[in-house]
C-alpha cells in the first residue's frame, strides 16, 4: 500500500517482488504449499497472485508508483491471497 510517501505492505504466503526495470518474481512458493491449504484455494491465491503479475508485466513502463496508485484507488485487484 503506498500513503504518505511510503510503500507498507502485508507478508502474505505468496509474494511478487517487482524490480524497478518491471521485471517480476513471485517469491515464498515453498511456504505457501506448506501451508496445506484445499486445492481451491490454493488455485484462488495462485489465480490472485497471477492477475497481479500480469498487472505489472502490462503496465507499460509506467512507474510503480503510478501502479500503486491505481490499484489502490480503483481497487483493480482485489485478490484472496492467504496471509502467511
Amino acid at each position: 500500500m503506498f500513503t504518505d510517501g511510503r510503500i507498507d505492505w502485508v507478508d502474505l504466503a505468496l509474494d511478487l517482488l517487482v524490480y524497478p526495470d518491471g521485471k517480476t518474481l513471485l517469491l515464498d512458493e515453498d511456504e505457501f504449499e506448506a501451508l496445506g491449504l484445499d486445492t481451491k484455494e490454493q488455485r484462488q491465491a495462485k489465480k490472485a497472485a497471477t492477475e497481479i503479475e500480469n498487472i505489472f508485466n502490462n503496465s507499460g513502463g509506467k512507474p510503480l508508483t503510478s501502479l500503486f496508485l491505481e490499484l489502490s484507488s480503483a481497487n483493480t485487484v482485489q485478490s484472496s491471497l492467504v496471509k502467511g
